[in-house]
């Protein structure tokens, strides 16, 4: 199976499954090697442990059920938020 490309602005979330849904926050231009970086939140069901991991492009992120890949970090620009670009595929079982 190929990979969904999404987009997810800053500030909202985007649901993957009943059981899991992403929140972007937080982004930035970093003064190092790693460029623009953004706050990515894994948001489980009500009850269990959010997962938070600052991402930048070409990372890979496992979260449940899921292999995203971080393709870009949109600083604000031409619009008020900026956002984050990434490929979600299935993960293997």
């Amino acid at each position: 199976m190929s990979a969904q490309e999404i987009v997810i602005v800053e500030t909202t979330t985007c649901r993957l499954s009943p059981q899991v849904r992403l929140g972007v926050g937080n982004i930035w231009e970093e003064d190092d090697e790693r460029g623009a970086t953004a706050g990515l939140w894994v948001l489980p069901p009500r009850g269990a442990a959010t997962q938070t991991v600052r991402v930048t492009a070409g990372q890979q992120v496992a979260v449940p059920g899921y292999t995203l890949t971080i393709l870009e970090v949109m600083l604000r620009g031409r619009s008020p938020r900026g956002a984050l670009r990434l490929a979600v595929e299935p993960a293997l079982s």
